[in-house]
């Protein structure tokens, strides 16, 4: 019993990875976070991204990662909104990305390998306060912490 309330949580409530799976429920690819959905979606066949659209599956997905300004984006589209399979792809990718870097917007955040982009424009390496590494640096480079 405990089984399967735990698959039914994490599966179809959506509180587990993202399962890309075709209309035939082959398993394609499974992703964790944003991020990984993100880097996944342009190499993900066509036909799962439309078994996925037309099920609503990214919205639910992303609702239970507390992701609800996405999800509320994403609801409302439908295939039909898009010239190609590759449009919608595309605009879920830039969603996404989009959505990662707001919810990081004025934030100073661990650096976390498996998340790295490249295009954030600050990220904090180590530990501790910014004034003290200023402090240190200022002090090891002979410049004085006033200017």
């Amino acid at each position: 019993m405990r089984a399967g309330i735990e698959q039914f949580v994490l599966e179809d409530i959506g509180f587990g990875d993202f399962q890309f799976l075709m209309p035939d429920g082959t398993k394609i690819k499974r992703v964790a976070n944003l991020w990984e959905m993100e880097q996944a979606l342009p190499s993900v066949p066509e036909p799962s991204i439309v078994f996925h659209v037309e099920r609503n599956d990214f919205s639910h997905w992303f609702r239970a990662r507390g992701e609800t300004t996405l999800a509320a984006v994403l609801r409302p589209i439908t295939l039909a909104d898009f010239p190609t399979v590759g449009a919608l792809k595309e605009y879920l990718t830039d969603a996404i990305s989009i959505a990662r870097k707001e919810r990081y917007r004025g934030a100073i955040a661990d650096f976390r390998p498996p998340e790295f982009d490249p295009d954030y424009p600050f990220l904090v390496l180590g530990r501790g306060s910014l004034g003290a590494k200023d402090a240190a640096w200022h002090s090891c480079s002979g410049n004085s912490a006033s200017g």
